[in-house]
């Protein structure tokens, strides 16, 4: 277990705050992750850094970025196929595997930053789309205990888990079988919608209540391209937030609370964030 005392996070997390800092703990195997969730009951998980802002942070937090593992594949019929991955797996390379293996089912990932693990728990998928149905099984570690589960999934959550803090180690996937043409355009489609950001970002900044769009309730309440510093709502989309220069963890907290204020005055709504500050 490798570990960096007030590691510098900004490189780690994609708005790149630039006061983020922490205990860093990097295991070089499973057993070493199974050894830190014995002596940590409270701790933060790092995975791809897209929905996190932190600052200087007081919990260890853990990243499995040192870890190997390999995906594997096994027939379930002549249409369904059975994908363990590990959870570490970035979600673009997740991607190529579905080309390279003629698999289908999750397509409607292109484009979005992180791991499969951070994707699965946050349930992470464009208006239409989720997880349930495709993750057969998961497999995590929870206070020295290496566990199973058949999770599901609601808006941006994974249900039949336990309370956090846990690491999710892998999971298997149930994909179907296609044609690379037909994956490809598939996946072309979605990239089409996805909005560019020419700025550092964490993608949206709230969570859609029930019933409404928080983007339009943001633009609606005047928050498009609302700014703390160089912390920013994005001019074209105003859930999206952005870091524009060199913006710090209080400049994201600022901001979070005054387009939450200014919603929920003209509304009637709380709005709650969906990216993840870290204390």
């Amino acid at each position: 277990m490798k570990l960096r005392k007030r590691a510098t996070l900004t490189k780690f997390l994609t708005i790149r705050p630039q006061d983020a800092v922490c205990d860093l703990y990097f295991p070089e195997s499973v057993d070493d992750v199974v050894r830190f969730t014995v002596l940590e009951r409270d701790y933060h998980l790092l995975g791809g850094g897209s929905n996190v802002i932190a600052g200087a942070v007081r919990k260890p937090v853990i990243t499995l970025a040192l870890l190997e593992g390999r995906s594997s594949t096994e027939d379930i019929d002549s249409r369904q196929v059975a994908v363990s991955m590990p959870a570490w797996l970035r979600v673009a390379p997740l991607i190529d595997y579905l080309i390279a293996n003629g698999l289908t089912g999750l397509e409607f990932m292109a484009g979005i930053p992180g791991t499969v693990g951070g994707a699965i728990v946050g349930n992470a998928a464009p208006k239409g789309h989720s997880w349930e149905g495709i993750v057969r099984k998961v497999v995590y570690v929870k206070e020295g205990s290496v566990l199973t589960a058949s999770p599901r999934f609601a808006y941006r959550r994974i249900l039949d888990m336990p309370e956090p803090p846990y690491i999710l180690l892998a999971a298997e996937l149930i994909l179907r079988k296609d044609t690379t043409a037909k994956i490809k355009e598939r996946i072309r489609g979605f990239m089409k919608e996805r909005i560019s950001i020419p700025y550092p970002s964490a993608g949206s900044l709230f969570r859609n209540p029930a019933g409404a769009s928080a983007g339009k309730l943001l633009e609606e309440a005047g928050c498009k391209g609302l700014a703390v510093g160089d912390a920013a709502l994005y001019e074209r989309h105003a859930n999206i937030v952005v870091n524009k220069g060199k913006a710090r963890s209080a400049e994201f907290v600022a901001l979070r609370e005054e387009a939450a204020a200014r919603v929920e005055k003209r509304h009637g709504v709380r709005l709650e964030p969906e990216v993840k500050f870290w204390q």
